[in-house]
């Protein structure tokens, strides 16, 4: 996707490829890995840069969803845009999305199951239970459903009941990534903008996506509307302190 983001001293166009990205990171060692790099090198660090200068030579060009910048490497946090798995593959709290914070984040996110009406589009009541077998079909991430339940025994009491474990997963995931989303925010001028992985489904699926395959939004969407505001009040504990931001992106005083 192409993602322009506006500040009063330039135009910075991120050539996002997250898909590239995501493989690379942590498969460094796969011998597959490497054509990939080549891949990407050739089309974002080579061909882009020189069409761009070609087409457009005012145009500040830097190549995004680099392979390099992700959880696993504080010190690229600095540079361009990141992905931050830490609160998935890292298995980190979500308050550590309060002090990582990159300066354009490109890619992070937690998973959640739909809600119950589309997961009745693919499963009977006989298969309601995290592990069933068509549970694990629709569940693609290794460490998926073991991860929504550690997770969420870190902030609520787990239910045993499979419908009210599909709920409180939903507000597990609008919660969490809602806690990024408002501490990028909150860090502007040095972060300027978050995108959460992902939007939407290609089928029916426990996934990271907002929106599900049936276009049902899910506790995430609601609750990305609400940090992204355009005026956002954010209540933060920081050490003994309780601290209020209040955040505009109105172009005029809205006292």
């Amino acid at each position: 996707m192409m993602k322009y983001v506006l500040s009063a001293l330039m135009i910075l166009m991120i050539n996002a490829q997250a898909r590239a990205a995501s493989f690379i990171e942590g498969l460094e060692d796969v011998p597959v890995m490497e054509g990939m790099k080549q891949g990407y090198d050739k089309l974002f660090r080579e061909l882009l840069p020189r069409k761009v200068a070609e087409l457009d030579p005012d145009r500040f060009y830097m190549h995004g969803s680099p392979y390099e910048a992700n959880w696993g490497r504080p010190e690229s946090w600095k540079i361009a845009d990141s992905h931050n798995w830490g609160i998935w593959y890292g298995q980190k709290p979500f308050e550590s999305l309060d002090t990582e914070i990159p300066r354009f984040m490109s890619e992070f996110g937690f998973q959640a199951f739909p809600e119950m009406k589309t997961i009745a589009t693919f499963a009977s009541p006989e298969d309601y239970a995290l592990e069933s077998e068509v549970m694990n079909a629709h569940q693609k991430a290794t460490i998926g459903n073991f991860l929504i339940k550690k997770t969420m025994g870190l902030y609520y009491k787990v239910p045993e009941d499979f419908d009210q474990l599909v709920y409180m997963g939903l507000v597990l995931q609008g919660v969490g990534v809602r806690q990024g989303l408002e501490a990028h925010r909150r860090n502007r001028p040095y972060c300027m903008g978050t995108l959460y992985w992902q939007l939407n489904d290609s089928w029916p699926v426990v996934s990271w996506s907002s929106i599900d395959y049936y276009g049902n939004w899910k506790a995430l969407h609601y609750q990305a509307k609400r940090a992204f505001a355009p005026v956002l009040v954010d209540a933060v504990k920081e050490g003994e302190d309780l601290n209020i931001y209040v955040m505009s992106d109105k172009l005029y005083c809205c006292v």
